[in-house]
């Protein structure tokens, strides 16, 4: 593993020949910046970026910017940092007092654990010297040359020692990182040109065939890495559970080849570590299903490891393995960087959020319904795992009109965005309603993804009843087909207790009327009006059912199509036909 250098003693590209020992030139010599202690080159980097608005433009506001946060070492300079890019994010300047800006920072400090006194004072020293005349000349071309120093010194040498990691581990993930690091060269080399990047770039057939390489299995044959994957299904499906156990299976380590089964059934290839951020389950119910799920799988430590069981059988540190008890709030620049840290101290290449809600809501006002605005946020949060070599993969709800015994479809996930981003998934739902006489779950599991995997499986779990000391659960997954565990529930005589035995003609009828039901409800509930967008958004149907609802209670007379305002323009919209007293409306303008 190589070791960071300092940015000092980090080499610039050649700037010309330099002289050899006979005073000739040497066209292969390097030159390099006279040696700074790493400390001040992070101080007059960063007076530079406060006081130089081209600068502050090239790094804080560029459409393809390099995440530049972990190019400091200094707590103080990277609480400065985080607190320049969320101003910049806000206001698209930075404030000239350095007093606005020591309060700001002190603000920010003081929402963490990370606020205590001396902190601020160090902040306060900090920016009164970037501000003040001892930090010399300032200048958009000087704070290149000094951000590119830090960058490459710190960037660089993570690429690198993930490089070399994954030449032992992975040639794919190999391919991926060198791939990167030529990217982040080629920036910088940009930057330093003072040069816009270009986010877009066309291929040739040639350059297609020669770097597109065939995924790799993380789960055979139903994740693979480097995508984003799903796991979806109502509530109470067991989803934590699965997770859990997908978890454990990741994060045994290789055992002379050996691989771990994933609900007993589906070989994983070894992560070199696993993240999991629950936000709903306590210690105790993830401490308890660890271990049943761990001793579960009959795992025998290998000979002469110190990775081991305790004397119960339990995986004190026989697991790649770390738990966050909380939700992180991926929209906030503090649990951004614990998320990123967490996977660079643990090389975690798995990273499990626990529910999908609070991570990618938590800290927003964003609308779950508008397709722009969760796309926007599952995309950068895609976006930050991939790029420090983490698949992630997310747990998710489905809507409630989901009925025990339908096939569970991608769209049947809450959240606008969220089935359109999917890489790969596995969506759960109740083949008959729980058996909680016996804790057995009768479950039908549909698999899917872009790397072409797809599946219908049936997935029984008897976890067991808890007694009064806690004990008597269990973990016994049971993975068939899904034809076979279908043709097991009735032999069993359990098919009819939540199985959707009508004829597909009823059930279109039923579920027609559940839309117009619940579209006149929310109509009463908006009697101005509202446009179609909204009313598919609360609705929870498909809009191949909403339309022709619509449609259909427009002929009854029931809906009246009119025109929504909005901004001095006008948008199709609906209302209900009569008004609280039953008297029909007459006006078709509808304002908003």
């Amino acid at each position: 593993m190589p070791e960071e250098v300092s940015a000092g003693n980090n080499p610039r590209p050649p700037a010309g020949p330099a002289a050899n020992g006979n005073g000739q030139g040497n066209p292969f010599a390097v030159s390099a910046p006279p040696v700074q202690p790493q400390d001040q080159t992070e101080r007059e980097a960063l007076a530079n970026l406060l006081r130089s608005r081209e600068l502050q433009a090239a790094l804080l506001g560029g459409v393809d910017r390099v995440d530049i946060s972990t190019a400091v070492n200094m707590p103080a300079a990277q609480a400065v940092f985080d607190t320049v890019q969320s101003l910049y994010d806000r206001d698209h300047q930075l404030p000239s007092d350095p007093s606005v800006l020591i309060v700001e920072v002190e603000r920010r400090l003081r929402d963490t654990d990370e606020w205590s006194s001396q902190a601020g004072e160090q902040v306060g020293e900090l920016v009164r010297w970037c501000f003040g005349g001892d930090s010399g000349t300032v200048s958009a071309e000087r704070g290149r040359e000094l951000w590119s120093e830090l960058i490459r010194s710190r960037l660089l040498a993570f690429r690198l020692r993930n490089a070399s990691t994954n030449v032992i581990t992975s040639p794919a993930a190999t391919t991926t990182a060198m791939r990167a690091l030529s990217g982040l060269w080629d920036w910088l080399r940009a930057f330093e040109r003072g040069e816009q990047t270009q986010r877009l770039r066309s291929y040739s057939m040639a350059d297609l065939f020669e770097l597109a390489r065939p995924p790799e299995w993380l789960v055979e044959p139903l994740i693979v890495r480097g995508a984003n994957a799903y796991i979806g299904g109502p509530f109470k499906s067991l989803k934590s559970g699965i997770s859990l156990d997908l978890a454990v299976s990741l994060a045994v380590p290789s055992t002379g080849g050996q691989r771990t089964l994933f609900l007993n059934r589906f070989p994983c290839e070894p992560a070199r570590h696993v993240l999991v951020f629950t936000g709903e389950a306590g210690m105790w119910e993830v401490r308890q299903r660890i271990e049943l799920i761990y001793r579960s799988k009959c795992i025998l430590p290998r000979a002469g490891s110190r990775r081991h069981a305790d004397s119960n059988g339990r995986p004190t540190d026989a697991l790649n393995l770390h738990v966050v008890f909380d939700a992180s709030k991926m929209s906030v620049t503090e649990d951004q960087r614990f998320v990123r840290e967490e996977i660079r101290r643990h090389e975690a290449d798995v990273v499990i959020f626990d529910p999908l809600y609070l991570c990618a809501l938590g800290g927003t006002d964003a609308d779950a319904s508008n397709v722009f605005e969760m796309g926007t946020i599952l995309r950068d949060m895609d976006g930050l795992l991939l790029d420090e070599g983490a698949t992630p993969i997310f747990l998710h709800h489905f809507t409630k009109n989901v009925k025990v015994g339908a096939k569970p479809k991608l769209g049947d996930m809450a959240f606008a965005g969220s089935a359109e981003r999917a890489a790969q998934w596995i969506l759960l739902n109740h083949r008959v309603p729980f058996d909680s006489e016996t804790g057995h779950a009768r479950l039908m599991m549909e698999v899917g993804g872009r790397a072409g995997q797809c599946g219908s499986y049936g997935l029984d779990l008897i976890e067991g009843r808890v007694s009064a000391d806690f004990t008597g659960r269990r973990w016994q997954p049971d993975v068939t087909g899904l034809a076979e565990a279908l043709d097991r529930d009735r032999q069993a005589g359990v098919s009819g207790g939540g199985a959707d035995r009508r004829d597909p003609e009823q059930q279109r009828r039923e579920a027609d009327e559940e839309a117009a039901g619940q579209i006149l409800n929310y109509l009463t509930e908006h009697p101005d009006g509202d446009v179609m967008s909204n009313i598919r958004g609360a609705v929870r149907h498909g809009a191949d059912r909403i339309q022709p609802v619509l449609d259909r209670l427009v002929a009854e007379g029931r809906v009246v199509r009119g025109q929504v305002r909005r901004q001095r323009r006008g948008y199709e919209g609906y209302r209900l036909a009569t008004n609280g007293n039953g008297q029909s409306r007459q006006q078709n303008n509808l304002e908003e």
